[in-house]
């Protein structure tokens, strides 16, 4: 399907050229030495959460970032229809960044939406700059990927809590986002860390 083909296309190349990284992340409180959480308590992991938006809130906000994107892309490119992935939105624990309990951690994974309407060559730069400017005003301003190919194009951004959005198009128009590591409202309400039984 040529779909898959170029979504899949798009994913590779980004995990071989981002993904291989073993750099110290630079979402995380870098006061400490190694640049990670590792040597924060549990404790301290959370307050540094608690200055972050709810993942509810952060998840709203990127949602709203989006249909601005699609909406612009539809004025300015004509695409109009556009389909989502397969399956439902996800969250998922905060993996090895923080250790604060998953159920009070998490990140969300939007579904990515697809459109059989392709952006040009020519018409790529003008995309990507439309894209980076919406997304910018949310926050995504670090750009961690590039590809300006004639037959695949395809931008990466990232948030400072991690969150990312990718941008591409071959045969199909993709855009999908994650968020970093955020706190669930019930967690900011609780103020502390969920109590280990």
């Amino acid at each position: 399907m040529k779909l898959v083909k170029a979504v899949t296309g798009f994913s590779l190349l980004a995990l071989t050229l981002a993904g291989c990284n073993d750099s110290p992340s630079p979402y995380l409180d870098n006061t400490h030495p190694s640049g990670t959480t590792s040597a924060m308590s549990v404790q301290q992991q959370f307050d540094q959460l608690m200055q972050r938006p709810s993942l509810e809130e952060i998840t709203s906000r990127y949602e709203e970032m989006r249909q601005k994107i699609t909406d612009s892309l539809k004025g300015s490119f004509g695409i109009s229809t556009w389909g989502k992935r397969e399956g439902q939105p996800e969250t998922d624990g905060c993996g090895s960044d923080y250790s604060v309990d998953s159920w009070d951690g998490r990140t969300y994974y939007a579904q990515a939406l697809y459109s059989k309407t392709p952006i040009t060559y020519p018409q790529w730069p003008q995309a990507k700059s439309l894209v980076s400017e919406i997304a910018g005003s949310y926050g995504f301003s670090t750009v961690t990927l590039v590809i300006d190919k004639p037959d695949n194009m395809g931008l990466e951004l990232n948030d400072p809590y991690g969150g990312k959005l990718t941008f591409g198009s071959a045969v199909n128009t993709i855009l999908s986002f994650r968020t970093g590591c955020h706190l669930t409202d019930e967690a900011k309400k609780r103020g502390t860390p969920r109590p280990t039984s």
